[in-house]
């Protein structure tokens, strides 16, 4: 089934900035906070938390980046937030290809970079070729100010909130709070900068216009009722054949082999929970280039 051209924004502010959000107000060794969103059940995403964004559309294709204007017009149009210069739109106006275009322009000016390229496993009805953006907000009044300014898109999303990190991986791993695959590896990488400067030096060196593969991710169900995704690198992974011996697919007896796997379980209302990263031997971590 071919697949559809999408971008979402992985957004990153100072906690010091998100005064009663949850990643203000629960314990963390993080110094900063990652926008999530959660859409409305019976979606793509079931009720788990994703990045926010959507499918590039034909007014995105106008801009230098299209990815990129995609991932910031879908953040703007579902949560309010305008990540680019104030002086362009109003959380009220409606994003035109013109007015798109300067948002375009200045995003970059931010620090938007490319993070990741997932692809929907082909097994699933509806794929989506995602490009992941990163956009770390300095500690800057102007943009800090605009944090206050959210407003959710009422037909496609339900909630939105600042996590840290680890409270995000932390409630995974206790079934509280369900992810899908490119979200979980995404936190995951985030989660070796516990300091926002950290990340913001590390993203510095991230290509604007990097010409990533694109990560397929094979899912597997497995006899205990979890679910393993095999990527690249994985000693059993192979997009193209999905079977794989039931043996493959528990990492922990898998001393000797190279390993690159999420091991997690299905929730009720789509996602999944209590996910566990195998990592071994010669792959490289997917989605950060960090």
């Amino acid at each position: 089934m071919a697949t559809k051209a999408a971008a979402s924004l992985i957004v990153t502010a100072p906690r010091a900035a998100l005064k009663g959000r949850a990643a203000s107000q629960q314990k963390s060794a993080f110094d900063y906070g990652v926008l999530m969103v959660r859409r409305r059940t019976g979606g793509s995403f079931g009720s788990a938390l994703v990045f926010p964004g959507g499918i590039v559309e034909p007014q995105d294709q106008l801009c230098p980046n299209p990815a990129s204007a995609c991932a910031v017009r879908e953040t703007f149009e579902e949560t309010g937030l305008l990540l680019a210069d104030a002086s362009i739109l109003n959380a009220n106006d409606k994003v035109d290809p013109v007015r798109l275009q300067a948002v375009a322009q200045s995003c970059p000016l931010l620090g938007t970079q490319a993070l990741a390229r997932w692809v929907t496993p082909r097994a699933q009805k509806k794929r989506f070729d995602t490009w992941f953006m990163l956009l770390n907000l300095p500690d800057r009044s102007l943009l800090l100010d605009r944090l206050q300014k959210e407003r959710l898109q009422v037909s496609e999303v339900v909630e939105l909130d600042w996590f840290a990190p680890d409270q995000l991986l932390l409630a995974n791993r206790r079934a509280q709070m369900p992810l899908y695959p490119p979200q979980l590896y995404v936190l995951l990488e985030l989660a070796r900068f516990p300091k926002h400067a950290d990340l913001c030096k590390a993203a510095s060196q991230l290509s604007r216009n990097p010409d990533y593969a694109a990560v397929e991710p094979v899912l597997v169900p497995r006899g205990d009722g979890k679910v393993v995704a095999l990527l690249p690198g994985d000693c059993a992974y192979s997009p193209t054949e999905p079977q794989v011996p039931e043996q493959y697919l528990y990492g922990d007896k898998l001393p000797s082999k190279p390993l690159h796997r999420l091991e997690m379980s299905p929730a009720a209302k789509g996602g999944f929970v209590d996910a566990r990263l195998f990592r071994t031997g010669t792959p490289k971590p997917l989605s950060s280039h960090l």
